[in-house]
């Protein structure tokens, strides 16, 4: 416990102002879905600022002790109870966590997380005497506490796609989540002690002064914390949430002496929590993606150039589909290879090379294989059909030579997924 050195404390009350985020919400056309659903396992950094704590709560069953809230000035210099000047460093009510969980994202951009973890805090408490006391040749005006505290965390989001022009931002989304929290090893910074039994401080002398007794403590104090915030990027999410305490994390009792006698008892209550503001990182670990087929259904181009080709010339294959995350044709792309079936049966010293694009959506590795495959496929059925597959060359480029890269989803630029031919030899 710590009582302020009365020159360095300046007696005002700073006004707080409440900083409450409201997001503006914005539906999203949806009349398509994107192509593509994926779960990731993140693990998630995040730094939180206390930019209003619960105050003091007094309670006065003998005697009146005018007392004024202070909690935004925090002395460098304290007195203890042994009557010694202690330097105590700069305290920022900040909590530091560090989480684990899955994150899933549909089609349409909705989504959900789930994520545990653990995080490490400190918060101040302070309060102002109008009637002062002396102590060990000290004029003592305040009550101050400084606390250290570790906590576990459970919580459930829900996200959902917005727009925002502002940060032209395609990856946005608007969440919900219900935070769980469960603090333990509370300490004092000064006194170093953690919470564990019932203590008494004496700060009287000469017949007055301050006693100071530890009367409840909750050793492992349980919160709820509604949240609402924006991811900015899909690895940035800010937000603001309510910490709300389910009990008082501890109490204690202070008997004021004057000439000997008391005439205050009051007892106050602490808790921790508040309103807090969060940064969070989110950093994908492992991803799993499913692709699936656009609804409605991919658009109809034209149809694809007939010979006589120029070497080097490249072709667009318009028209041919598979089936979602998979390399399986779909009937309606058999037309437009059975076209260029007959252009090599006609020319037999036609020789191509097939080229796989993907779209900029989702993890490059797997965008990269899915080219690759979904163009071996294609030769599969051109030699099924009867041409030599060495007439066939294949490449797969994934993402890397998008048409367009402004895509937002749900629809995400479908030219960009697409398969071409140049010709090698004609």
């Amino acid at each position: 416990m710590l009582v302020v050195i009365h020159p360095l404390i300046r007696l005002y009350q700073p006004s707080r102002l409440l900083l409450i985020c409201i997001l503006g919400w914005q539906s999203l056309a949806a009349n398509a879905q994107a192509d593509q659903s994926q779960t990731e396992i993140i693990l998630s950094p995040t730094v939180s600022y206390n930019a209003l704590a619960f105050p003091l709560q007094y309670a006065n069953p003998q005697g009146l002790l005018q007392i004024t809230q202070n909690p935004n000035t925090l002395p460098q210099q304290v007195i203890n109870s042994q009557g010694q000047s202690v330097n105590i460093p700069s305290i920022k009510p900040f909590r530091y966590g560090l989480n684990i969980g899955l994150r899933h994202t549909g089609r349409t951009g909705y989504g959900w997380a789930f994520v545990v973890g653990a995080d490490w805090g400190s918060q101040f408490y302070g309060s102002l005497f109008k009637s002062t006391f002396s102590f060990n040749g000290y004029t003592i005006n305040g009550w101050n506490v400084y606390l250290n505290y570790w906590q576990l965390n459970a919580a459930l989001g829900y996200y959902l796609p917005v727009s925002i022009p502002v940060f032209k931002q395609s990856s946005a989304s608007l969440f919900f989540r219900l935070n769980g929290h469960q603090s333990f090893n509370l300490r004092f910074i000064e006194p170093r002690q953690a919470f564990a039994t019932a203590y008494p401080l004496n700060f009287t002398q000469t017949g007055q002064g301050d006693q100071v007794e530890l009367q409840n403590y909750s050793a492992r104090s349980l919160f709820i914390d509604p949240e609402i915030g924006l991811t900015v990027t899909k690895s940035i999410e800010v937000s603001a949430s309510l910490s709300l305490p389910l009990q008082v994390t501890f109490q204690e009792k202070h008997t004021f002496f004057q000439a000997n006698q008391p005439p205050v008892i009051n007892t106050i209550d602490y808790r921790l929590g508040g309103v807090y503001l969060n940064a969070r990182l989110l950093i994908a670990v492992k991803r799993f993606a499913r692709r699936s087929i656009l609804s409605p259904t991919q658009p109809i181009y034209q149809p694809t150039p007939k010979p006589p080709y120029r070497q080097g010339q490249v072709v667009r294959l318009n028209n041919v589909y598979f089936k979602a995350s998979s390399t399986d044709l779909l009937p309606e792309s058999f037309p437009e290879l059975d076209k260029l079936i007959d252009q090599m049966r006609q020319q037999a010293t036609l020789r191509i090379r097939l080229e796989g694009h993907t779209d900029v959506i989702g993890d490059a590795k797997l965008n990269q294989e899915l080219s690759e495959e979904r163009v071996a496929a294609i030769q599969q059925y051109m030699a099924s059909q009867g041409i030599d597959h060495r007439r066939i060359e294949l490449k797969g480029y994934g993402d890397k030579r998008p048409l367009q890269r402004n895509c937002p989803p749900p629809t995400g630029c479908p030219e960009n997924r697409r398969v071409e031919f140049v010709v090698v030899n004609k």
